[in-house]
C-alpha cells in the first residue's frame, strides 16, 4: 500500500534546524524542546518537532510530553468559557488585587504587583493570573469542562471536591479544580494538544481530531481509502474570534508577518520555590516555556524546558522569553503565508467606550484620550448609555 500523509517537507526541514541547532543557538545540549504544527481547518499534523539530540524511537516530546501549560491555559480554561457561557466582552473588567482561591491559599501575579482595574483585553494580554482566576470563578465550572473537552483535552467535574477517583461520566481522573485557570493541571498538555486546541479559536470554533494520514492507495486493487475525520463546532464563531482578536496584542513584533495577522498566547511554570532555595537554584527558574502562535492557516505550539531540574538545568525568565521569542519569529516567517487575516463575524458590535465605567458607558464628547477603547461586544450586550463622567464646565 502507498500512504499519503499531510507532511509538508519544507516545513519540517524549517523545524529540524531550528531543533538542530543549524539555525539556532541553544543554551546547552540538555535542554528539550517538542514542537507540533497542524492545519487549522482541517485537522492534519503539517510537521512535528519531535525534540533535540534524539535518535529514531526516542521519546517524542510533541505528542508525548505532557507538561503544565502555565498561561497558554487561559483561553481555554477562563476567557474561552466566559466568552461562550457568560456574555463576556473585551472589555469587560477585572479587579486586579490580592486574591485568594477558594479554598484559602493566595494567588499572586508573576511580578508579585497589581494593577487595579483592568480590561479583560489587558488582563490576557499581559497575563495577569487573578484576573484570571476571578474569570474561572464567575463560569459554571461544567460549563468548563465542556468547553475544554471539546477542545480535545480530557478533564473531568466531581460535585464533590473531596472525590479523586475516577469521574463516573468519562472515566477521567483529570479533575477540575481553580488552579487549572493558570495552567496547574493534575496531568499537563503536549505540544500537539494546544496546537488543536487553539486551532479552533483560529478556525471559528471548529474542532477536529489531529491525524497524519490522509489517504491509503492498495496497490493490487487499485483502490484508495480517504481518511475522514469529523469536524465538530465546540464554541460559538464569535467566541473564537474575541481570544483572537485580544492575542493580536501578545504577537511580538519580531513574529510579525506583512499582510496576515498572527494570534499567540505564552506560557510558563516554576518549580516550588523551596526546592529551588533547598537545590541552591535562582528563584526566577522556569519549569515549562511555551508559546503558542496561529494565523488563519496553520497553528504552531512549542514547548522547551529540562527533563531534571538541577543548577546546571535551568531557564530564567527574561532569558525563557528572548529564546522562545526567537525560535517563534524563526518558525512563523518560515510558514505563516501572508495575505491571511481573520474574519469578523456576524454577531459582533464594536463600540468606543470610556475605560473604569461599571456597566461600560460609551465615550462622550469630552472623554480624555486616555480613556478612551474601543472594544467588541457580543450584539445585544453593547453599551448604548454615554457616559456623563466628563462634561464641559458651563460660562
Amino acid at each position: 500500500m502507498k500512504i499519503y500523509t499531510a507532511l509538508d517537507r519544507s516545513i519540517q526541514d524549517g523545524i529540524n534546524k531550528v531543533l538542530s541547532g543549524e539555525d539556532h543557538t541553544w543554551a546547552d545540549d540538555s535542554v528539550q524542546a517538542g514542537i507540533a504544527i497542524t492545519n487549522v481547518n482541517d485537522g492534519t499534523i503539517v510537521a512535528i518537532g519531535a525534540g533535540r539530540n534524539r535518535t529514531a524511537g526516542d521519546w517524542n516530546y510533541a505528542t508525548q510530553a505532557l507538561r503544565q501549560p502555565g498561561s497558554t491555559a487561559k483561553p481555554i480554561f477562563d476567557y474561552g468559557p466566559g466568552f461562550e457561557y457568560n456574555d463576556f466582552s473585551t472589555y469587560t473588567l477585572f479587579n486586579d488585587e490580592p486574591w485568594n482561591y477558594t479554598n484559602g491559599p493566595e494567588i499572586g501575579n508573576w511580578d508579585g504587583s497589581y494593577q487595579g482595574l483592568i480590561t479583560l483585553r489587558q488582563a490576557l494580554s499581559v497575563s495577569r493570573n487573578i484576573p484570571a482566576l476571578k474569570a474561572f470563578q464567575q463560569v459554571d465550572k461544567k460549563n468548563i469542562v465542556t468547553f475544554v473537552n471539546g477542545l480535545g483535552i480530557d478533564v473531568a467535574y466531581s460535585t464533590k471536591s473531596e472525590n479523586y477517583k475516577k469521574n463516573e461520566n468519562n472515566g477521567s481522573d483529570n479533575l477540575i479544580n481553580e488552579a487549572y485557570s493558570i495552567g496547574g493541571m493534575s496531568y499537563g498538555v503536549t505540544p500537539l494538544d494546544m496546537a488543536e486546541a487553539y486551532a479552533a479559536f483560529a478556525n471559528g470554533g471548529y474542532y477536529t481530531e489531529p491525524h497524519a494520514v490522509k489517504s491509503i492507495k492498495y496497490k493490487e486493487s487499485g483502490e484508495t481509502e480517504e481518511i475522514k475525520y469529523t469536524r465538530k463546532r465546540v464554541m460559538k464563531e464569535t467566541t473564537a474570534y474575541l481570544i483572537t482578536n485580544v492575542l493580536f496584542n501578545v504577537t511580538p513584533g519580531a513574529s510579525y508577518v506583512r499582510g496576515t495577522q498572527v494570534a499567540t498566547k505564552t506560557g510558563t511554570s516554576s518549580y516550588d520555590e523551596d526546592r529551588l532555595r533547598k537545590e541552591g537554584i535562582s528563584l526566577d527558574a522556569i519549569q515549562d516555556s511555551w508559546v503558542v502562535t496561529y494565523n488563519p492557516d496553520y497553528t504552531i505550539a512549542f514547548w522547551n524546558g529540562y527533563d531534571e531540574l538541577t543548577k546546571d538545568n535551568y531557564i530564567k525568565m527574561a532569558a525563557s522569553t528572548a529564546h522562545r521569542n526567537k525560535i517563534q519569529s524563526l518558525i512563523v516567517g518560515k510558514i505563516f503565508n501572508t495575505g491571511s487575516k481573520f474574519k469578523v463575524p456576524k454577531g459582533l458590535v464594536q463600540k468606543e467606550v470610556e475605560l473604569e465605567t461599571i456597566p461600560a458607558r460609551l465615550a462622550s464628547d469630552y472623554t480624555p484620550k486616555a480613556l478612551r477603547e474601543t472594544h467588541y461586544f457580543i450584539s445585544g450586550t453593547e453599551p448604548t448609555e454615554v457616559s456623563n463622567r466628563f462634561s464641559e464646565l458651563s460660562n
